[in-house]
């Protein structure tokens, strides 16, 4: 008996000493704060890299694959993109031009200089993304700037497992339409005043590791709602990839 009580109280000891899950989970105290020190942490790094997927009901847009003499209208369904501070971004994006499969296009920018190519055709000097410079995607007042600082009703949701097992802290706020126009090198044009994002930030870094930008009611013909989703990783790894002729990289870059 006197072992069996000896027993009952280590174990319950030991559970007294151990933390539970929520006394381990971070507390959020002033979302807004986070959000504002993930942009900043975003600004340090030298290069990061971008997956970008579009779900849901198709957004289309009209853009040029030969140099201004048409253009045609099209979805993007999945980019590749390298960013490199402060204002060069190269990239692979696969173009849907019904009803033709998907086109793969290599993109190329350097301040507001563009540059595209099909397949293994030669670069085209060409804004295939008129008007859109790298430097926008880190820049105050722009891009990551506004998707993270500028949001309105901001709550902390807490503390999620994505789906590759990291753990990131969940705040979601609105926006309007402009947070994704940006982040999409002003490709689209969407006009939605109250597009929902959710933004996920690693707990020990405080960079942002993903952002899902939803239009409500836009779901049609048994598709849901027009979502773009944007992983963000690989911080201050180099670059590996050919630049058009004649271009010089940041330093760091390869080829």
């Amino acid at each position: 008996m006197k072992r069996l009580l000896m027993f009952v109280v280590v174990v319950l000891g030991v559970l007294g000493c151990t933390p539970t899950a929520q006394e381990s989970t971070p507390v959020v105290q002033d979302p807004k704060e986070t959000l504002a020190q993930a942009v900043i942490n975003l600004r340090q790094a030298s290069t990061f890299r971008l997956l970008i997927e579009q779900t849901g009901v198709e957004y289309t847009f009209s853009v040029s694959l030969d140099a201004g003499a048409s253009s045609v209208t099209a979805s993007m369904r999945r980019g590749e993109v390298q960013y490199m501070s402060p204002n060069t971004m190269y990239g692979n994006i696969n173009l849907r031009v019904n009803p033709l499969p998907p086109i793969g296009v290599e993109i190329f920018a350097q301040a507001a200089d563009q540059w595209f190519k099909l397949s293994s055709a030669d670069w085209i000097n060409f804004p295939i993304a008129e008007g859109f410079d790298p430097e926008q995607l880190v820049r105050e007042g722009s891009g990551f700037s506004i998707a993270l600082e500028q949001l309105r009703e901001v709550n902390y949701v807490g503390l999620e497992t994505l789906i590759d097992g990291t753990q990131a802290i969940h705040i979601r706020g609105a926006a309007s339409g402009s947070v994704i126009n940006q982040l999409m090198f002003d490709l689209l044009d969407l006009q939605n005043d109250n597009v929902v994002v959710d933004v996920y930030i690693a707990p020990d870094s405080l960079l942002p590791v993903q952002l899902s930008v939803t239009v409500p009611e836009t779901a049609a013909n048994g598709e849901a709602d027009t979502r773009w989703t944007i992983e963000i990783y690989d911080f201050n790894q180099p670059a590996v990839f050919t630049a058009p002729a004649g271009i010089t990289l940041p330093e760091g870059a390869g080829a």
